[in-house]
């Protein structure tokens, strides 16, 4: 019965409502204004209302000022709702309140300061409750960050932020409420967090004006909608609410009094506080009962009242009246409507159109009358259309929408967005359609537009990104071709130098020995940077390939250890290995781990991973070197995978070999780990260890020198091998370890016995060399050392045989003279094919060592003529070729072409006398 009651009057909803926001407003505008006032000529009784008390800063006031502009600017805009001049204002001063809200609080949170505080007056140090001189209270900051939003979301007049608008201004409602109870009741903590600025008292109320304002810029909604409305929860609501705010508040305020006065003890001023409540809060229920029971009191006086039969007839009338006035207002709004209305039959006919709908479609509304939207309807969208209208019809839904186009007299096509609802007879036939037509043609338009500028904005997303990734391209180009320079000429200096020195003046044997090894290991630098840069194009091109054969590792990763140790003693770095063996699989220690490689790839890895351990770890440093046997259980055997690499250049080559590998050990696999206690590496450049040309320092302030190619090739011959190779590191400064993980083959008892004791003994051919590899062979590597002359061994090797060589280089002719006579050979040196040929005609060579890279005519030519000819012309003759041109398809030209051996430039020349050697065995 209380639920029908509405009293005679609604005295809320009036203008004043409306004219709340606005009155609000100006008083915030007035308040901060003479803060700031109060700031400029020193008035303290504005800036602080009692010298006691916490002042309200300058920026505190700015932010007011523009909250109170934006609340007064909304409260207009909603009587002119279109007016987007307003919206960019009222935007803008809230977006300045937020705005400052949030700096104050950035500056708390990270304990900065952006020099806003005290950017308009300056406040001493000294001021009242003021931790940063200038600087508004955290608290007011978080309340001027959501007083911000809520004007903000107000800007855009939405209905679904309405409730959200209201949670924002209910929660600084709070901050500001607590703040006035802790200056009512001397609580500093109350309005202020720790030692931190506190809240200025006529913040607080401020504040609590600017909620009050927000929330009547919504009267129809929350809690502002049941305290204005004129129902009798309106009723309570006005009495209960801001009663059950006060009397606690007062009494408690009364009580505190009284016990700092000393009337009485805190106890007993606990027992009054209760007490008092109690009694006040019955008596507003009290009086609330009794109002109810007045007001329920005056309803059935009016509701027998209205029992009179006079009354009645009256009241009958009243509600005809109201019958007709209802049916006039629908059908106003049926014919004044912004949106084109319909009611259609079932049959498909228009039965009444309003004139929106005839504005449409241009047609008049007899035209209208005698046509079917079908006849309108564009024959792509008839179908779904009919659908849905089907549907209806068969009881399967009440009602449809969706977007579809229409024709218009004149041809034209609209596009419109129908929504339709069926009206049934008792029976559940359909009576009638009502249908809702709005021309979303420009929303259409502004769509694909919108659509096209995206796709214009993602291409030129797509265009920058293409823009920096060559720009970056360039940069890491320009970088390697800087380091590439500085890495050629360091040693070229010392070659060059050495070299004037000693052709200028004469110097002491040793001085001169000296000079002489200086020059040969910078040479050999150039030729392993060339040889570096090689393998990188031969990477790049797929073509890297590899002499298979089966591999002891643990031979492979001793000599790599031999190899760099005099290195590691001259800078004190201990390198120590260990070996561990699997105990289930081979109990008694004595199985090889085997593998399938090539061992000059495979040693190439190990002193490249050993190399940087030594040139990255300090003096005294140590280097620890593990190999075991790991089952199968352990991951990323054989996918091709690097941690730590860049994903977009993995597995982008196949492996070839000249020898397919041996069936693999599916169940074990060969990890070497090697770990150094150098400088670490950073985790931002971790993943890109193995890329090609990147470097953790490229700068020409670096300690380390090279290429940063090193690694980059060590990845792709451990995918060659079918392995997998990752790097960790905690961080810079704490060393580094790479595992490397090789499959081992799986080899029978039988072939495992055979493997000889001393695996270290057997010497690797060199890749250069074409020998016939028809079943697998054990080989060991061995480090390969320097030599400038061949040893004393070698010196007689080739005693007797006719060596005829053939250089358009004189250099290098000298050099090749020299270094075969002091072997033994018989020497004949010529400068371009066309000499060797004549030369072939009148004496016998037994070798011919021939360059492929020749004026006129090359090697290559020059074989193909000498193999033309007879046995006696010397067709048969040993060929070598010795050429600068190192890639695997020139080493497979060179031997297509008729020569037996390829080796490329620089040679050792014991390796040259060598080969020589044995070609000449073998074609004897």
């Amino acid at each position: 019965m209380l639920r029908s009651h509405r009293p005679p009057s609604d005295p809320f909803k009036t203008h004043w409502i409306s004219l709340t926001p606005r009155l609000i407003s100006g008083g915030v505008i007035v308040i901060s204004g003479l803060v700031l006032i109060g700031w400029f000529w020193n008035i303290d009784t504005l800036k602080s209302v009692l010298p006691t008390w916490v002042t309200m800063k300058a920026n505190t006031a700015i932010a007011f000022l523009s909250a109170g502009v934006a609340l007064g600017v909304v409260q207009h805009q909603i009587r002119q709702p279109t007016s987007t001049q307003l919206r960019a204002i009222a935007q803008g001063c809230a977006g300045a309140t937020l705005m400052i809200g949030l700096l104050t609080v950035s500056q708390y949170l990270f304990h900065i300061n952006l020099g806003i505080d005290q950017l308009l007056v300056v406040e001493p140090a000294t001021a009242v409750g003021t931790s940063h001189p200038g600087r508004m209270a955290p608290l007011t900051a978080v309340s001027f960050i959501l007083i911000g939003l809520a004007l903000l979301f107000s800007s855009q007049r939405l209905q679904n932020f309405v409730q959200p608008i209201q949670a924002i201004v209910f929660t600084v409602g709070i901050i500001a409420f607590q703040a006035l109870v802790g200056y009512a009741y001397k609580i500093e903590a109350l309005y202020g967090i720790s030692y931190y600025t506190q809240m200025a008292v006529h913040t607080a109320l401020t504040f609590l004006l600017l909620c009050v304002g927000i929330l009547y810029l919504y009267p129809n909604h929350g809690l502002v909608r049941i305290l204005t409305s004129s129902t009798l929860a309106g009723f309570l609501g006005r009495r209960l609410f801001f009663s059950a705010m006060a009397i606690p508040l007062a009494v408690g305020w009364l009580v505190v009094q009284g016990q700092q006065m000393g009337f009485y003890t805190a106890k007993l001023g606990i027992s009054l506080l209760v007490m008092l409540s109690v009694v006040t809060l019955a008596l507003l229920v009290w009086w609330s009962i009794t109002s109810l029971e007045r007001i329920d009191a005056e309803r059935l006086g009016t509701v027998q009242a209205l029992q009179d039969s006079e009354a009645s007839r009256r009241e009958l009338a009243q509600v005809q009246e109201a019958l007709r006035r209802s049916e006039a207002v629908f059908r106003s709004y049926f014919e004044l409507s912004l949106v084109g209305i319909a009611v259609i039959s079932p049959e498909k006919g228009w039965i009444e159109v309003n004139a929106e709908l005839c504005r449409l479609l241009g047609y008049s509304e007899v035209e209208l009358c005698q046509m079917t939207w079908v006849e309108l309807t564009h024959p792509d969208d008839l179908q779904a259309d009919l659908d849905c209208f089907n549907q209806v019809i068969a009881g399967e839904i009440e009602g449809y929408a969706l977007d579809k186009r229409f024709i218009r007299k004149d041809g034209t096509v609209i596009h419109a967005s129908m929504s339709t609802r069926c009206s049934r007879r008792p029976d559940g036939s359909v009576d009638y359609f009502v249908a809702l037509v709005q021309d979303v043609s420009e929303r259409v338009r502004n769509e694909a537009e919108r659509r096209k500028a995206e796709a214009e904005r993602v291409k030129l997303i797509q265009e920058q990104a293409a823009r920096a990734e060559a720009e970056a391209a360039n940069r890491m180009k320009d970088e390697f071709l800087a380091v590439l320079s500085h890495e050629l000429r360091t040693p070229l200096n010392a070659v060059l130098g050495w070299t004037r020195l000693l052709r200028s003046r004469q110097f002491s044997p040793e001085t001169t020995l000296e000079a002489l090894e200086t020059i040969e290991r910078n040479a050999e630098v150039q030729a392993q940077l060339i040889d570096d840069i090689l393998d990188v194009s031969r990477i790049i091109q797929g073509q890297l390939t590899l002499n298979l054969c089966l591999v002891d590792v643990g031979a492979v990763v001793e000599a790599a250890i031999n190899s760099v140790r005099l290195v590691a003693d001259a800078k004190a770095i201990a390198i120590h290995f260990s070996l561990v063996r699997d105990s289930q699989a081979d109990p008694a220690n004595t199985r090889s781990l085997v593998v399938s490689g090539d061992p000059k790839r495979l040693q190439q890895i190990f002193w490249n991973l050993l190399s940087n351990a030594i040139k990255f770890t300090d003096n005294g440093g140590r280097v620890e070197v593990s190999l075991e046997e790991v089952g199968h259980g352990a991951s990323g055997l054989g996918d091709g995978r690097c941690e730590g690499e860049n994903r977009e250049e993995a597995n982008q080559f196949q492996p070839t070999a000249h020898l397919q590998p041996p069936t693999l050990d599916s169940h074990a696999f060969a990890q070497i780990t090697i770990t150094d206690t150098g400088k670490g590496i950073h985790p931002d450049f971790l993943p890109h260890v193995f890329d090609r040309f990147r470097q953790a320092d490229s700068s020409t302030t670096r300690t380390h020198g090279g290429l940063g190619l090193g690694l980059a090739i060590v990845h792709h011959l451990v995918e060659l091998h079918q392995g997998t190779i990752s790097v960790d590191s905690p961080g810079e400064g704490q060393g580094a370890t790479f595992t490397v993980r090789l499959p081992l083959m799986d080899r029978p008892q039988s072939e495992r016995d055979g493997l000889p004791e001393d695996m270290a003994s057997y010497r690797p051919f060199e890749s250069g060399y074409a020998l016939p590899m028809n079943e697998p062979h054990w080989v060991s590597p061995t480090p390969v050392t320097s030599l400038a002359t061949p040893s004393p061994e070698a010196q007689t090797q080739l005693q007797g045989l006719h060596v005829l060589v053939v250089d358009d280089d004189a250099e290098t002719r000298k050099f090749l003279k020299l270094v075969l006579t002091q072997a033994g050979a018989i020497v004949t040196v010529v400068s371009s094919a066309v000499s060797a040929l004549d030369l072939l005609d009148k004496v016998e060579a037994d070798i011919l060592v021939s360059d492929i890279g020749m004026p006129s005519v090359d090697g290559y030519e020059l074989i193909n003529t000498v193999r033309q000819r007879s046995a006696k012309e010397g067709g048969t003759i040993g060929a070598i070729a010795l050429t600068s041109y190192a890639r695997e398809e020139d080493r497979q030209r060179a031997l297509q072409a008729g020569f037996q051996v390829h080796l490329t430039k620089p040679v050792e020349p014991e390796i040259l006398v060598q080969a020589i050697a044995t070609l000449a065995s073998s074609t004897r």
